[in-house]
């Protein structure tokens, strides 16, 4: 996180939350990370959580939430 934290600095940053399931039926949630500058190169997995309930509004607004305050 802290390398994170440091790459992005004192820019503006972008979020990008990924919803999917697994073959097993699990679903995945990736929250991906990225400096808001013209000089950014890629982005970066902040977070990738197996959610064992329904995935939906509720569990991806708090999945969100959480991670927004670590970042």
């Amino acid at each position: 996180m802290e390398l994170i934290r440091t790459y992005i600095g004192e820019n503006c940053e972008w979020i990008s939350v990924d919803e999917t399931s697994n073959s097993y039926g699990r679903y995945v949630t990736n929250f991906f990370v990225g400096k808001l500058h013209a000089d950014s190169h890629g982005k970066h997995l902040f977070a990738c959580k197996m959610l064992l309930e329904k995935m939906n509004y509720s569990t991806i607004g708090r999945f969100i939430k959480n991670h927004l305050r670590l970042l």
